[in-house]
């Protein structure tokens, strides 16, 4: 580790974090779940198998990294009800997952939540995609949520994709009013967590389809709530920069004069959308600033920005810190017991690269590592983020 201070840091303040174990999926265990129960907290999971994964308790500080990809599908027969990668900690320490797909691949009347639970400080996603539940495709059913925590006050996203579903049933009633209730399935809910959203994607579910067949007229007793799109994001504060936060699209009740499909339907009702983004704060971060690629041992990490006229300097630290406000200045991201400068990030500002150099050593995988501009005349900015991965 002390290498990549001198690699990285022109001034370093505190000790760096110690590096950590590793184990590795299948060599090492068999599968993710047998890793888990392996691992001791803050060690390093490597998944080298395009196998799917099943549903998986996490209960200790941890950091699972697919290489390259790591897939999670339910690994029962039917339908389960606890989330594909359940949270269960001890309270403290942080989970960080990434390179992960997950997929819904039963069609089920409780849909379970891809990414849930409660029992650490914090959660990091990186590049991780959840792409809509499943859900209502053989009849009623419930909605869910993409990711939804309980009491972890802090989650980051960078460069991930999340969807919810909504509730939602497959058929047209015969001449009756369907009715799927009114609901609110964001695609991120973290309760009054703060969240950090950098260059992802993040959407809420559609409304239900909601209609019926063989009907002269719009059915009595249509519903007008219950056909919504849900939200982005429910969350006490929302810190967001280069992403996409929309709401679902609402419903539109129609009435079939035959089976559906046939002949022009009347337009019954037209639902709209809950906001995007629910939250006391929803702030959007200054500056631009992305990654070019993951840092790898033995290579660089390339950084891209455009920053505000005048002087700016480099922030970092090893993996994201909870937002705290700095008066004068904004919000920083950065963890204080790793927190270093780098030195000058851009003298002038305006358009730039800046290459960091990662020694050679496989023992740095799954660091986490955060970069923030301080600018002289516009303060701190938005920060960017990136795991070390394998070659």
């Amino acid at each position: 580790m002390p290498r990549l201070a001198i690699a990285l840091a022109t001034l370093l303040i505190p000790a760096l974090p110690a590096q950590a174990g590793q184990i590795r999926v299948p060599t090492d265990q068999p599968t993710l779940a047998a890793a888990l129960a392996a691992a001791a907290p803050n060690d390093v999971i490597l998944v080298q198998t395009q196998v799917p994964q099943g549903n998986v308790s996490i209960t200790k500080p941890i950091t699972i990294l697919g290489d390259p990809l790591l897939r999670i599908e339910a690994n029962t027969i039917g339908c389960i009800s606890q989330p594909l990668v359940r949270l269960a900690g001890p309270g403290s320490g942080s989970v960080t997952i990434t390179n992960a797909k997950f997929s819904s691949n039963f069609d089920c009347f409780d849909p379970p939540t891809p990414i849930g639970g409660s029992g650490f400080a914090s959660l990091f996603l990186y590049e991780v995609e959840i792409p809509e539940p499943l859900s209502g495709a053989t009849g009623l059913g419930n909605g869910v949520e993409g990711l939804k925590t309980t009491g972890i006050p802090f989650v980051a996203l960078e460069r991930c994709n999340i969807r919810s579903a909504q509730n939602d049933v497959d058929i047209c009633s015969f001449s009756q009013a369907i009715q799927l209730g009114q609901v609110n399935h964001a695609a991120v809910d973290i309760g009054s967590g703060a969240l950090l959203v950098l260059d992802s994607t993040l959407r809420g579910g559609n409304g239900g389809y909601l209609c019926s067949e063989f009907a002269s007229n719009c059915p009595f007793g249509v519903a007008t709530a219950g056909g919504e799109g849900a939200s982005a994001v429910k969350a006490g504060s929302v810190y967001q920069a280069n992403s996409t936060l929309q709401s679902g699209t609402g419903s539109i009740y129609l009435a079939w004069p035959g089976s559906a499909g046939s002949g022009t339907p009347l337009n019954c009702f037209n639902y709209g959308s809950y906001p995007a983004v629910i939250a006391g704060t929803n702030a959007t971060l200054p500056g631009t600033i992305e990654a070019v690629g993951d840092p790898k041992p033995g290579a660089t990490w390339l950084l891209s920005f455009t920053l505000p006229s005048g002087a700016s300097y480099a922030l970092f630290s090893f993996g994201p810190g909870a937002p705290i406000a700095v008066p004068g200045l904004g919000t920083a991201f950065l963890n204080p017991a790793t927190f270093m400068s780098l030195g000058i990030l851009s003298p002038g500002g305006g358009f730039g690269i800046k290459n960091y150099s990662i020694p050679n050593d496989t023992g740095l995988l799954g660091l986490q590592m955060v970069l923030q501009p301080l600018s002289v005349t516009q303060g701190l900015l938005r920060p960017v983020a990136a795991v070390i991965v394998p070659q």
